[in-house]
């Protein structure tokens, strides 16, 4: 079974989406990813609603930074945010808190990403 990219992640982003989880929020999250198949997104959730586009903020609320494919692990459960973030291995800048509600707002159906990578 082939690999899930993060382009294929960010595409399904939305479809995982949980709008009641984000009652209220106004957030931007900027996503900087380095390595193979990495890239920057835009996250803005708000309205109880999603967009994911290639790209740069200016000023968002919350700027992740970090290898491509620790952040795929992590979507996909194969490795803990919170010690990917004590080891280094992704940056942030921002709330830690809004970073920690961030991962909330996904309800991440595996089987279903997982067969998104066999595409």
């Amino acid at each position: 079974m082939a690999e899930v990219t993060i382009q294929q992640l960010m595409d399904a982003l939305p479809d995982f989406f949980v709008p009641d989880r984000a009652v209220g929020v106004n957030q931007i999250v900027q996503l900087n990813l380095a390595g193979e198949k990495g890239g920057d997104w835009v996250v803005h959730i708000h309205d109880q609603q999603i967009d994911v586009n290639r790209g740069n903020v200016t000023h968002p609320d919350l700027a992740v930074s970090g290898n491509a494919q620790d952040v795929l692990d992590m979507f996909t459960g194969k490795l803990d945010p919170m010690r990917a973030y004590m080891l280094g291995r992704i940056r942030l800048a921002g709330s830690m808190s809004q970073a920690m509600k961030f991962s909330r707002y996904f309800d991440i159906d595996m089987k279903r990403l997982r067969s998104i990578g066999a595409e």
